[in-house]
């Protein structure tokens, strides 16, 4: 991996801006590269529109802004529908089927994840969703190391939800392993 460009996208209260900076931290403090992340809100706060970016490189990142997304994690249809045309041809979309209907462009791969009924039914927890899509990307990209992605979520997340958050990541994990040897 020379650069990669990863855009998580959906709306306030997904934990989208707290995937990426999870990422992002876990490639610089754990994982010795280099990353840029930024953000952007809609309108309103929490059920607005919101995009977290997060550039991964083994070279120093000298335009911290997203050219052709790598990756993209998607979990809204408003989402979907604004950032699915800037996916570079041969990039990865990951998607909540539950909440986005499946991308329609050539030259890409599409990838189901059920994260918000896995987070539901396995945790009890619909915001885990975020942490389950952070593991099925790390499965089909490996963007991050699994440990380090694994001690970020360990130093940034408050004690009540570190159970949680860990069981998530390890769901989806489990998810993009599972497509990948599918695919294989």
């Amino acid at each position: 991996m020379q650069r990669m460009e990863i855009r998580f996208s959906g709306f306030g209260g997904q934990g989208v801006v707290f995937a990426s900076i999870l990422l992002g931290t876990a490639a610089v403090e754990y994982d010795g590269l280099k990353a840029v992340q930024t953000q952007s809100y809609g309108a309103e706060a929490r059920g607005g529109a919101v995009r977290a970016e997060v550039i991964i490189s083994r070279e120093p990142v000298e335009y911290p802004l997203i050219t052709a997304t790598d990756a993209l994690v998607v979990m809204s249809q408003q989402a979907m529908d604004r950032y699915l045309p800037e996916v570079a041809s041969g990039g990865l979309v990951i998607y909540d089927p539950d909440l986005v209907k499946p991308p329609e462009k050539d030259g890409i791969r599409s990838v189901p994840i059920h994260a918000t009924q896995t987070a539901n039914q396995e945790l009890g927890q619909s915001l885990a969703a975020n942490i389950i899509m952070v593991g099925a990307l790390l499965s089909l990209t490996q963007a991050a190391s699994e440990g380090g992605v694994r001690n970020a979520l360990s130093s940034m997340s408050p004690a009540k939800v570190l159970e949680t958050n860990i069981k998530a990541f390890q769901l989806g994990l489990e998810m993009g392993r599972k497509i990948s040897e599918r695919s294989a």
